[in-house]
């Protein structure tokens, strides 16, 4: 009877491992056994084009969409948090746990700089 729960508790603590594993390796994978998420929007703030949103996955550093808006005159400096902010993210960055809310959106706004 032991051996049975010694073996069961093995099989267990393996699976926890494997699933940590996963997370770490393939962390795409994470919406499939139910981690929370949260959503990056994108906007513009000025510039034209558009981008999709970008799902995250809380407790893992994901890259933010690269971007794809354009504005003449400007070059791109960064994503801001408000619309007249300062940039705190470069293109690409790769970030974690910018909303604690499952399900909950995060705006980032283009920053443009005179060329």
């Amino acid at each position: 009877m032991q051996s049975k729960i010694k073996s069961r508790l093995l099989r267990t603590v393996v699976f926890i491992i494997m699933l940590a594993v996963g997370a770490v390796v393939f962390p795409s994978c994470g919406n499939l056994i139910g981690w929370p998420t949260f959503i990056v929007a994108y906007d513009s703030n000025g510039g034209t084009g558009s981008m999709s949103n970008s799902r995250h996955w809380h407790g893992t550093h994901q890259e933010l969409s690269e971007n794809t808006f354009t504005r003449p005159g400007f070059r791109f400096a960064g994503w801001a948090l408000t619309r007249d902010g300062l940039p705190v993210f470069s293109n690409q960055e790769r970030v974690k746990n910018l909303s604690d809310e499952d399900g909950g959106v995060v705006t980032l706004y283009a920053v443009w700089l005179p060329r």
